[in-house]
């Protein structure tokens, strides 16, 4: 048995030293190349390889995203590959997860595997889970990678309305009605974008504060927000006070 690999990096010859790297390791089988965070996050859902050699600063959609993207049961063991990642690094340490600092020698690759082979049947999608919780925020979101049916769709954080849980399932939504769904949770989302832009109007939804809707006094002290598009949604008691401050009524 081997073990199912796949390469992800944005630079082609950072791809084909990787190769090059794993081609003398009887253990390693290369299912794949991905050149950038939406077709990775693709592959990934259809080989389901049991690793990935993951780049960290890619464009428009690095390697945290990927595996935010991706739904728990399909999280492989992975390895991360940086240039340069002070944060990260320290997070990697404390999570026992794996990392490569470019340039690397062939010798601190197979070391890598060494340390992944010996237990690729563990815990992968908690230990990925645990690390992306105690990532820092460098700065907030300003796309949000979003699965538009069987695509990975990079939605500017200003277009959203609003984003719901609905039986579990974690819906995003845009101003012009267009529903998206993504695997982070309610609580992932909220630490990851502006919370002078984005408010919890309830355990189960954020709202966009610059996005249109009006607000009408309901009962018990809640309060109801009609959207452009039609949807109504309702603000908890307890949040209510909060949003009215915030909006100044």
């Amino acid at each position: 048995m081997t073990i199912s690999t796949l390469i992800v990096d944005d630079e082609p010859a950072a791809r084909k030293s990787l190769q090059r790297g794993l081609r003398g390791d009887a253990r390693i089988t290369v299912v794949g190349e991905a050149k950038d965070g939406p077709s990775a996050v693709t592959m990934i859902e259809e080989k389901k390889p049991q690793l990935v050699l993951l780049d960290i600063q890619m464009p428009v959609m690095n390697g945290f995203d990927v595996l935010r993207a991706l739904a728990p049961e399909c999280i492989p063991a992975v390895i991360f590959v940086t240039a340069y990642d002070e944060y990260a690094i320290a997070a990697f340490d404390v999570s026992a997860v794996d990392y490569l600092l470019k340039p690397f020698s062939e010798d601190r690759l197979r070391e890598a595997i060494d340390k992944v082979a010996a237990k690729i049947e563990g815990p992968w999608p908690s230990t990925i889970q645990g690390l992306l919780e105690t990532l820092p925020n460098a700065e907030y979101v300003r796309q949000l990678p979003v699965h538009a049916q069987k695509k990975i769709r990079l939605l500017d954080v200003d277009s959203i309305s609003h984003i719901v849980s609905e039986q579990r399932i974690i819906h995003v939504y845009d101003q012009e009605g267009h529903g998206y769904w993504t695997n982070e949770t309610l609580d992932q989302l909220q630490k990851r974008l502006d919370p002078e832009q984005f408010f919890r109007i309830h355990r189960s939804s954020l709202i966009n504060l610059k996005s249109g809707f009006e607000i009408e006094p309901w009962e018990d002290g809640r309060l109801r927000l009609h959207l452009k598009g039609g949807e109504t949604l309702t603000v908890a008691r307890e949040r209510a006070k909060l949003l009215r401050e915030r909006m100044g009524f």
